[in-house]
């Protein structure tokens, strides 16, 4: 955990799979028929460019009172409408018809909803006596407005910041005011105050998972930069974040999508990062970092910094890692271990084989995803070892940067652990990609006990699924007479399994019967389709033999391609 509440990073992660998300839950309640509650796409970040045409008043103004509007009730789980009485100290766009307006917004209530793709409405926070920079709409009643925004962003509060004092702004666009208000916020007394301009630059710079390009990166990291060395550590942690901003080394929750990315293997369910990006807040900084790490500041601080220096790839940070890999602290080795990988054709085996076998579990997790971020092809027989590890977070990240490798590379090392108690599943389909014929048993084995590891499982796609769907495109680029004269029926009874089970048990793993189904009636298998349908119309919860008489017209189309 390192800068957000838990809401916020669940947010930020949600945001980066929502729509692959949405489409899997609709697609899932067409094969299956269950009730998909209902879902909403986050409508993408503004520019502040945009929400300046979008508003009737843009105006800085003090927070006087607020209260409930009983007379526009229009609730959301987890909301309320209120209004609230501004005193405006100055106007940027339209005119304010009195000393005092009213905004009539959304305001979370205290039972604020857990995290989920429902809709929320566009939210505002006031605190009495403080100063905002507010964009508004015009309504049918004089002096009462409604924030600029209809729809919720992806950016919850846009459409209204936080200002750094009362005083009337001079700003020729409201860029400068927005600008002149932030970095005013950065030499606040006030901890959260400072937190607030920064995330707040962050993101209107392209930080954390926007697009948005209100300021310029560099100069946001030149104004940040400083705090990194502050005597708060919320300051500092927060300003790190920034110079370190979505580096695949700043939390460990993202291994799974750099090593999607980096790696040459296979690893499902993911969207895998772009390893030529660049991150230019440890570029540009990286030495001021390393000064953070070698200060007697709190260890989080310092591993942080060091993190932060990822994907950096300057000769010097080698010999600062191999020092800090060699601190009595876990945290800092933990974290300099991970710089290694930036130095594939530099670093030795044996380092990373003598951090593989260190006292610390954390340390020894973060040497199984060096291997995979390196790359380390040699190391490939280590992380099979490490499968052994008494610590199930070892364990699973020795799992993930396995499959992170070519199946060349990593073939015999999965071989020898098919039958893992934990990850049995995911090396039968990492090997069965290439070729299933040789574990077609294994296949139908991991479809028919639905095997997930029950320990920091890091993809989306259940590994049962994936072995239905690599079981079918086996038996589909069968010949027809293959599968008539029965010599792959095991097989076709494994694919058949889900819904035999019965939906209590098994489900159909997100699997759709739909594409068996048209198997069946492309390949002439009558007996086999009447059954089969006869089984699914058993067990479904809505009218799937429709979906099967639209197969029947048109079975090739339901075909995996």
């Amino acid at each position: 955990m390192t800068r957000d509440s838990l809401w916020s990073r669940l947010q930020r992660r949600i945001h980066s799979v929502r729509r692959s998300a949405i489409t899997f839950l609709s697609l899932v309640g067409l094969i299956i028929g269950t009730q998909v509650s209902r879902a909403t796409v986050l409508s993408p970040e503004l520019s502040l460019e945009t929400l300046v045409s979008n508003a009737d008043l843009i105006c800085k103004v003090e927070m006087i009172s607020s209260k409930p509007d009983k007379e526009h009730v229009n609730s959301e789980r987890g909301f309320e409408m209120v209004e609230t009485e501004l005193k405006v100290i100055s106007v940027f766009k339209g005119s304010a018809p009195a000393e005092t307006i009213t905004l009539r917004h959304y305001a979370a209530t205290e039972k604020h909803p857990s995290v989920s793709f429902s809709t929320e409405p566009p939210c505002y926070e006031f605190k009495a006596g403080r100063a905002y920079i507010i964009f508004a709409r015009e309504t049918d009643a004089a002096g009462v407005y409604l924030g600029s925004l209809e729809a919720h962003q992806k950016k919850k509060d846009q459409g209204l910041l936080l200002a750094a004092d009362k005083k009337p702004h001079a700003g020729k666009t409201v860029n400068e005011v927005f600008w002149t208000e932030l970095t005013g916020l950065l030499k606040s007394k006030d901890a959260d105050d400072v937190v607030y301009a920064i995330r707040q630059l962050d993101a209107m710079s392209g930080g954390g998972w926007f697009n948005l390009k209100d300021f310029p990166r560099k100069q946001v990291l030149e104004a940040v930069q400083p705090l990194i060395r502050s005597g708060n550590p919320a300051i500092a942690e927060e300003a790190i974040e920034v110079l370190g901003c979505n580096n695949p080394y700043m939390e460990q929750g993202h291994a799974p999508f750099w090593l999607a990315g980096i790696g040459h293997g296979y690893i499902p369910g993911l969207v895998p990062w772009d390893p030529s990006k660049e991150y230019p807040g440890g570029k540009l900084f990286w030495k001021e970092l390393a000064a953070v790490a070698d200060k007697d500041s709190p260890v989080k601080i310092r591993a942080l910094a060091i993190r932060a220096m990822g994907r950096c790839c300057e000769p010097e940070i080698l010999e600062l890692a191999r020092r800090w890999v060699k601190s009595p602290q876990p945290e800092i080795r933990e974290a300099a271990v991970l710089l290694l990988a930036d130095f594939p054709d530099k670093v030795g085996e044996d380092e990373l084989r003598v951090l593989a076998r260190d006292e610390s579990a954390r340390v020894r997790k973060s040497a199984a995803l060096t291997i995979g971020f390196g790359q380390f092809v040699r190391l490939v027989p280590t992380l099979g070892k490490m499968l052994s590890d008494p610590d199930p977070d070892v364990v699973a990240a020795a799992a993930l940067s396995l499959v992170s490798f070519s199946p060349d590379q990593n073939r015999e090392v999965l071989k020898a652990n098919l039958d893992h108690p934990q990850f049995k599943s995911v090396f039968v389909n990492a090997l069965a990609r290439e070729d299933a014929g040789p574990y077609l048993k294994q296949l139908g084995e991991a479809i028919r006990n639905g095997w997930l590891p029950e320990h920091c499982w890091w993809s989306p796609s259940d590994p049962s699924s994936l072995s239905w769907e690599i079981l079918l495109r086996h038996v589909q680029n069968l010949p027809a007479e293959t599968l008539k004269e029965g010599k792959s029926d095991a097989c076709l009874d494994a694919l058949e399994y889900p819904v035999k089970a019965g939906s209590k048990k098994h489900g159909y793993y997100g699997c759709s019967p739909s594409y068996l189904y048209a198997l069946y009636v492309a390949r002439g298998l009558k007996e086999r389709a009447e059954k089969y349908r006869d089984a699914c119309e058993d067990v479904s919860t809505h009218d799937i033999g429709k979906i099967f008489d639209h197969v029947e017209k048109s079975p090739s189309a339901y075909l995996l391609h």
